[in-house]
């Protein structure tokens, strides 16, 4: 056990040791950038001013206020994952230098891939089966999302609490007396950490009834009934009670601090299936979407930070019949798959254990329960790919020997021969990791890479923008020894921007999208694109000339178009809000202040006085605080 532990730490390592230099990229920017509660590692503070106390929560926001804090309003809660970005800030001395994040992130993987390997040892009995598993899981490319893309860490801490509370369950069932009372009080106290790092740690609600029905249940004995009565009491009430302390704490602080929230559902933008024609329609394209992931888990060879609307398109709707039939393919793949576990769970308990943990895992994010705010992430696949390590590596050792006694190798080396399969495919995975982790490395690079491998997201094209807009924004250039602006790479940088979130624009623009289905981040984006290069125009050409004017319209027309989804926005967070018994008089607007600010910009620029003054105004309601806006 301690080789193949430290076999499992050097893997890791080596699959990421070049991932330590990647920026704050996608959400880290807001979720650790801009997030003051990390700044001090306090629970409050407490000021003499004048003769009065004051008190201002520190390290407490971490845990009255969501995830997103204090970014805008949202209805994630991860206090304990918050709580690490905190220890990393300002408790390690990591600041807004990345790599002490990523080391974090790095040793959480190489822990989680250890305790995968304890417990699929504990299940099958199988050592190599359990270390082919835990290295799968080590290398597996899909998994850079959680590990270098810092703000995965959710992922990560949620899977360690996740296998340690499984593994107190696998414990206490194999004992019994004082020690199995140990185990179960283990399970109870880890499945906090476990919900409290992410929301899909409610899952093991699922987790330990999966084991029970596939492992334990077949060693009953007696009638249906008195087996039905003793899974009752030995696994019921003498085990699952011990999650009830921490499934209640869940429900009943997120109901307390999300009673008043504004949100309204989830963005059409992100993820098409919140909004689809039909039910039908949503659920062929969920399926859809399962099969796409099995896909990378087989051959990750291209992999994206981002699938938004519309690169997976929704079934019958904008969609090739190729397209349609993915989600006919993907549905028989995933119903022959789950008939299969079934069918073998007495021949093969392991893999019908690995096909439906896969299967189980992924239902919080897999759109076929209730939509979600992504269509497809990588990172979900974190904690459920593990059930797919687990019959890879059932599969991969008779591959193996098939492949060898097709090659004709002599008998007395089959067994180190048959290795070799699965060697290969652990270093061709880790290869394309550390590759993988190359895309990370900067905001631009990140971009770059998922525009190439899904050109359909409006987002990639977004993100694209901002990626040549902020390489060249503080260019500068030496003259005569002094430093100074070099307007000419600046403008052109905004030219590149102003392509590329054009392309992101004509997707949304192809698909002839509603209000209801609109965002307005790409239209904010854009309008701010042409604000500047009208301004870069005024300082060659002159204030108030024709070209410069051209693109202050620009600003007016799609920032028209942010103010009507805007105002949508605003309409939909009302009713929410009186949907869950607030009064009409406590229910304040809501909505992008940047987009009316923008508007203003843009009417100031073509001295439209009154639509400016009016333009700021309104933002100024929506965020009086702001100053910008005055």
């Amino acid at each position: 056990m301690p080789a193949a532990i430290l076999f499992l730490a050097v893997i890791s390592w080596l699959a990421y040791a070049n991932s330590f230099d990647a920026a704050f990229s996608l959400d880290n920017s807001l979720v650790i950038g801009q997030d003051t509660r990390l700044r001090e590692w306090k629970w409050e503070q407490k000021d003499e001013v004048a003769g009065v106390t004051i008190t201002t929560p520190k390290l407490k926001l971490v845990f009255t206020q969501n995830y997103w804090y204090p970014s805008f309003p949202s209805e994630l809660y991860r206090p304990l994952t918050t709580l690490t970005y905190a220890m990393n800030w300002s408790l390690f001395g990591g600041g807004s230098n990345p790599a002490g994040y990523h080391l974090f992130n790095l040793v959480l993987h190489a822990l989680n891939a250890m305790l995968v390997l304890v417990v699929v040892r504990r299940l099958s009995g199988r050592p190599w089966l359990a270390l082919l598993a835990a290295a799968l899981f080590a290398v597996h490319p899909v998994e850079t999302e959680s590990v270098v893309n810092i703000v995965g860490r959710a992922d990560e801490l949620a899977t360690l609490w996740m296998l340690i509370s499984f593994w107190c369950y696998l414990r206490a069932a194999a004992t019994s007396g004082v020690a199995r009372l140990a185990w179960i009080i283990g399970l109870g106290f880890t499945a906090f950490p476990a919900m409290f790092s992410k929301e899909s740690g409610i899952m093991l609600v699922a987790l330990l009834p999966l084991y029970d029905i596939i492992f334990r249940w077949p060693k009953l004995v007696g009638s249906f009934s008195s087996r039905l009565w003793t899974a009752v009491v030995d696994f019921g009430l003498k085990g699952y009670i011990a999650l009830l302390p921490g499934i209640v704490t869940f429900f009943v602080v997120r109901a307390k601090l999300f009673a008043a929230s504004p949100i309204y559902g989830e963005l059409f933008i992100d993820n098409p299936i919140a909004r689809p024609p039909s039910w039908f329609a949503g659920e062929l394209t969920a399926f859809k979407v399962l099969g796409r992931y099995l896909g990378l888990l087989v051959f990750p060879q291209t992999l994206s930070s981002d699938y938004s609307y519309n690169q997976i398109p929704l079934y019958g709707e904008h969609s090739s019949t190729w397209e349609d039939l993915q989600c006919w393919l993907s549905l028989a793949i995933v119903g022959v798959l789950i008939w299969q576990a079934f069918r073998l769970v007495r021949k093969q308990p392991l893999f019908t254990f690995g096909v439906l943990f896969f299967f189980g895992m992924m239902m919080p994010t897999a759109n076929i329960l209730k939509p979600i705010g992504s269509i497809m992430a990588e990172r979900f696949l974190y904690f459920p790919s593990i059930g797919f390590c687990l019959v890879a590596a059932l599969a991969l050792r008779p591959f193996g020997e098939w492949v060898v006694r097709v090659l004709t190798v002599p008998v007395r080396d089959h067994a180190w021969a048959a290795l070799l399969v699965p060697a290969l495919i652990l270093g061709a995975l880790g290869i394309r990791t550390y590759v993988r982790n190359t895309d990370w490395l900067s905001e631009f690079s990140m971009w770059e890479s998922a525009v190439r491998a899904a050109p359909n997201s409006f987002k990639v094209h977004k993100g694209m923008a901002n990626g040549y807009f902020n390489r060249v924004s503080n260019a500068m250039i030496e003259i005569n020894g002094a430093k100074q602006p070099d307007w000419k790479t600046r403008e052109q940088g905004v030219d590149d921007a102003i392509a590329a979130a054009e392309i992101g624009l004509k997707v949304i623009n192809e698909g002839n999208l509603s209000i209801q289905r609109q965002d307005n981040t790409l239209f904010c984006d854009l309008g701010m694109y042409y604000i500047v290069k009208a301004q870069y125009l005024e300082l060659r050409k002159g204030v108030g000339n024709p070209e410069a004017a051209k693109y202050y319209q620009k600003d007016v027309d799609v920032m028209l178009r942010a103010k009507e989804v805007d105002t949508w926005v605003n309409g939909a967070a009302r009713a929410s809000r009186l949907k869950k018994g607030a009064k009409p008089e406590e229910i304040s607007d809501v909505g992008n202040p940047r987009v009316h600010t923008q508007l203003a910009a843009g009417y100031f620029g073509l001295r439209q006085w009154q639509q400016a003054q009016d333009s700021a105004k309104y933002a100024i309601h929506l965020s009086p605080t702001d100053p910008t806006n005055y």
